[in-house]
């Protein structure tokens, strides 16, 4: 099932009057679930607009996909109702976002955009997320028996979104990037299939999960389902970054739901 819809196009690189689109966006728009006695299965989208919004940069942009860089993503996900840790499970320099609305995650996985490595889970006790515990609540993706795999392309079959960030709120902006010829080679999609025993064998069908993603290597820079916070800080760096990458984000939007 699709269980989220974020737009294309509202990453901090064309936030307020300094863009940045010469930076590859991390840019999420699509979230499927779906799950069976054993696994919980997850597959998400990143798209790169780049070549709609800003031609002359289509270019450097997509040199560096996501799938070709070593980006961590994290996938929350909410299993206790009144759980959770407010804080990630990796501290991010201190930027880590933190999670202050009705859902907390009860679990983490966070994974490399280039899977480098296996990943790694861990599971909230007491409200913090441990860290290199001898693999008692924090392992392996491996060793948890959690499988991620990538490939460029497109999952979905339209493309909605805006060409600034500044212009999400008003529904004449809207565009489909697909009919407007956006080359889906840029995008990459994302499949995971998790052991509900990694996560504690929720009842899916009787209670249901939450499930939100986000991603940036310090401060995140989009979430699905989409959290404003994460283009709630305007500007560019001496390095002409997104300011948004060096903030700390209150997360407080809900999380997609799985099941019940």
């Amino acid at each position: 099932m699709l269980i989220a819809i974020d737009m294309a196009g509202d990453d901090p690189r064309t936030l307020g009057s300094n863009w940045s689109l010469h930076e590859t966006p991390l840019d999420l728009s699509h979230l499927w679930a779906a799950w069976d006695n054993e696994y919980l299965y997850l597959a998400w989208q990143y798209v790169d607009v780049t070549d709609i919004v800003d031609p002359a940069n289509a270019g450097s942009a997509g040199g560096t996909p996501i799938r070709s860089m070593d980006m961590p993503q994290t996938i929350a996900i909410d299993t206790i109702a009144g759980a959770g840790a407010t804080l990630d499970m990796w501290k991010k320099n201190g930027l880590q976002p933190i999670w202050g609305g009705a859902n907390l995650p009860d679990y983490q996985f966070n994974i490399a955009s280039n899977m480098f490595h296996s990943g790694y889970i861990s599971k909230a006790v007491n409200g913090v997320f441990p860290v290199d515990d001898a693999g008692v609540n924090y392992k392996t993706g491996t060793a948890a028996g959690i499988t991620v795999k990538f490939a460029k392309g497109a999952g979905y079959n339209t493309l909605w979104g805006v060409k600034d960030v500044d212009d999400v709120a008003d529904a004449s902006k809207l565009v489909d990037f697909k009919a407007l010829g956006h080359d889906v080679n840029r995008d990459t999609f994302y499949e995971a299939k998790i052991p509900l025993s990694a996560i504690g064998n929720p009842n899916i069908e009787g209670s249901g999960i939450g499930v939100k993603l986000h991603q940036g290597e310090f401060s995140p820079v989009d979430t699905i389902p989409n959290d404003p916070a994460t283009t709630d800080t305007p500007g560019v760096s001496e390095s002409n970054s997104p300011k948004e990458w060096g903030d700390v984000d209150l997360l407080t939007t809900a999380f997609a739901r799985i099941g019940k």
